[in-house]
C-alpha cells in the first residue's frame, strides 16, 4: 500500500501537479512533529516529545535536549523520557541535570526510568565494542 502511494506522489510531481517541497513535507512525519516542540501549548510540546521518542526519531535529539530547559516540568519529563527511547547515551549527563532540577517531585520514577534506559544503552555499547 505505502509503495503505491509514493508512486502515486512521485507521479503527481512528474506531471507538476505537487511541487517536490509539498511531497517531502507529506514524507517528513518527524519535521512535523519536531516543529510540535514550539508550540505555545505545554500539553502539544509534551505530546510531541514522547510521540518523537515512539517514532526513534534520532534528528530529535537536539530538540529534546533543547526541551529539557522548558518552564514546565510535565513538558521537561516528556523530552526526558523521548531521549531515552531514542537511546543516545550523550543525553545521559542533559537527563541527569534536568532530573537533579526536578527531584523530589511528581516525575522522580519516570526521570530514572530515562536515565536506566540511557545507562543500559551505554553499557550495551561499551560491551559491543569488546
Amino acid at each position: 500500500m505505502q509503495a503505491r502511494i509514493i508512486a502515486v506522489i512521485l507521479a503527481l510531481i512528474a506531471v507538476g501537479v505537487v511541487s517536490t517541497a509539498v511531497a517531502l513535507w507529506i514524507f517528513d512525519e518527524a519535521g512535523r512533529v519536531i516543529a510540535r516542540l514550539d508550540d505555545p501549548n505545554p500539553n502539544t510540546r509534551a505530546n510531541a516529545a514522547r510521540q518523537l521518542g515512539r517514532m526513534k526519531a534520532e534528528r530529535a535529539y537536539d530538540p529534546l535536549i533543547r526541551l529539557l530547559h522548558d518552564d514546565e516540568a510535565s513538558v521537561r519529563i516528556a523530552a526526558a523520557e523521548a531521549l531515552g527511547d531514542l537511546g543516545d547515551p550523550k543525553a545521559l549527563r542533559a537527563v541527569a541535570r534536568t532530573y537533579k532540577r526536578d527531584v523530589g517531585g511528581l516525575y522522580d520514577t519516570r526521570y530514572e526510568r530515562a536515565v536506566k534506559k540511557l545507562l543500559n544503552e551505554r553499557e550495551r555499547r561499551k560491551k559491543q565494542k569488546k
